[in-house]
């Protein structure tokens, strides 16, 4: 682990959990389980907490190291990766990222998926809706890795409208508050699109794509 600014950083793998010390002298931890982590936040914990002997050390139970994936493309003899540098942990991760920036017309790169090392915790099994795979949020890796038509679980739609006050907030159309980009309409008119999802079941939304104010059909 590494100490900084009063907080220590796990090392890779690893993270902390609560002690049966930890549970019974800080007010705080009372109600948590010992030999979990005492936040979401499990892999830094404050100073005062882990020289007391609160928290430890520990590895991470499902923390795997497997074949990862990367959208990269060559220039001036340099393979660089696209958008933000995220290795996948599945393929299809990677392939509906691709695609993505392969529909931007300002992108004139050739892109690929090479592979690579993933380092992480595990993917949590993803239930299934008429057939298809309904993202958790382990899957989620930002709208740039959906495509139109996928199924993704309410927690995903609840945290991106807490991000910013969504441009729409229906059960036919909720669209997150920024816009993705700026089309033409049937009038001839440029307007802004919004990453757009309506729900289809209980606790189950489906991703529209990048649609006008008020609609869910991808513009």
């Amino acid at each position: 682990m590494r100490l900084k600014n009063g907080w220590y950083r796990a090392d890779n793998g690893k993270h902390f959990v609560l002690t049966e010390k930890g549970k019974a002298e800080v007010a705080s931890f009372r109600y948590n389980t010992v030999g979990e982590p005492t936040s979401e936040y499990d892999t830094e914990a404050a100073q005062w907490s882990v020289d007391n002997g609160y928290e430890i050390e520990v590895d991470i139970p499902d923390w795997v190291v497997k074949t990862g994936y990367e959208v990269v493309y060559d220039h001036q003899g340099y393979s660089i990766t696209v958008g933000n540098s995220v290795i996948f942990p599945e393929r299809i991760l990677a392939e509906k990222y691709m695609e993505h920036y392969k529909s931007r017309p300002w992108f004139n790169h050739e892109l690929y998926i090479r592979e690579t090392v993933y380092e992480g915790r595990a993917l949590k099994p993803c239930r299934e809706y008429n057939g298809k795979q309904v993202y958790n949020k382990d899957w989620y890796y930002g709208t740039d890795a959906l495509k139109v038509g996928d199924l993704v679980e309410q927690e995903i739609v609840n945290d991106l409208m807490d991000c910013l006050p969504p441009a729409c907030m229906r059960s036919d159309c909720s669209q997150l508050g920024e816009p993705a980009s700026h089309k033409e309409d049937a009038n001839g008119n440029y307007k802004a699109t919004y990453a757009t999802f309506k729900k289809v079941a209980e606790d189950i939304w489906e991703y529209c794509g990048d649609c006008f104010r008020g609609e869910n059909v991808a513009a």
